[in-house]
């Protein structure tokens, strides 16, 4: 939550991304383990996933849930959906 960028999505608002050289149009949503426990969770077990060395960084171990739901206390996941 250090970072202030995400506070513009907030609440689901526009949002521009650049993918592959190409600016993208899309909705975009931040949410805060606070208010979207459950939400936040989920991304973060995704993320960890994905990115095994990342989830290392962040304390997530494999299989642990406890390391999982401790990783998402003060993490914001942003989720933006692309415009067809």
């Amino acid at each position: 939550e250090d970072k202030s960028w995400w506070r513009n999505l907030r609440d689901a608002d526009r949002a521009d991304v650049l993918l592959q050289r190409r600016v993208r149009h899309g909705h975009g949503q931040a949410y805060v383990f606070d208010q979207h426990r459950e939400t936040v969770e989920e991304g973060v077990r995704r993320y960890s996933e994905r990115f095994p060395r990342m989830a290392r960084g962040l304390g997530v171990r494999p299989g642990d849930v406890g390391s999982l739901a401790q990783a998402a206390e003060g993490t914001v996941v942003v989720r933006i959906r692309l415009d067809s």
